[in-house]
């Protein structure tokens, strides 16, 4: 006789959504195929997910041998929120069932998508990295400046007047001048 899959259901219910309707579609789910459910996760709302933290902190324990959730959205908000999920997961040897789209890493084709997200992750990684580079190239050639701007000359003359007194710490003098700590060791490193 083959051992009860241990399963561990996950639901996030945005605004107006019912976290117990999923849970419930989940549970027949387990039931119909025989998973013993260790553990329900809830994460209410966006933003943080603290249920679906501890549910991958659980996976690393393994502590189940599935997850099964409503659909992908649920367990990411981009692609490679979904595709860091899934290599949490795969790393710990752990299935995937999702109701939307239908998937089922236990199955050959589940097996495919799950490794196919990956390139998926990747590309929108590579796309958003052009982009990036793109509008900064532009912003450039537009005479659009980045980083901080450089320090008053006068700040850092009353720097080096105030240090050459003696009289105040550099903590002291950043306080006072409004500029960090750090500012002060540069300025005096290159009086030195």
């Amino acid at each position: 006789m083959s051992k009860k899959r241990r399963a561990a259901l996950y639901a996030r219910a945005g605004t107006g959504d019912d976290e117990e309707a999923q849970l419930n579609a989940l549970r027949a789910v387990a039931a119909r195929a025989a998973w013993q459910i260790v553990e329900t996760y809830t994460d209410r709302a966006s933003g943080q997910r603290p249920a679906l933290t501890r549910l991958l902190e659980d996976v690393k324990s393994r502590r189940f041998d599935i997850v099964a959730a409503q659909s992908a959205d649920r367990l990411g908000s981009s692609l490679t929120d979904l595709v860091d999920v899934l290599r949490s997961l795969r790393a710990a040897a752990c299935d995937l069932w999702l109701e939307l789209p239908p998937l089922d890493t236990t199955t050959p084709h589940g097996k495919y998508v799950f490794k196919t997200a990956d390139l998926f992750a990747e590309l929108e990684r590579v796309i958003t990295q052009s982009r990036l580079r793109d509008g900064l190239v532009k912003a450039r050639a537009q005479g659009k400046k980045f980083g901080r701007p450089p320090l008053d000359p006068k700040t850092a003359a009353e720097i080096r007047a105030r240090a050459a007194k003696g009289k105040e710490s550099k903590r002291e003098i950043a306080r006072d001048l409004g500029v960090s700590e750090r500012v002060v060791w540069k300025i005096l490193a290159t009086t030195e």
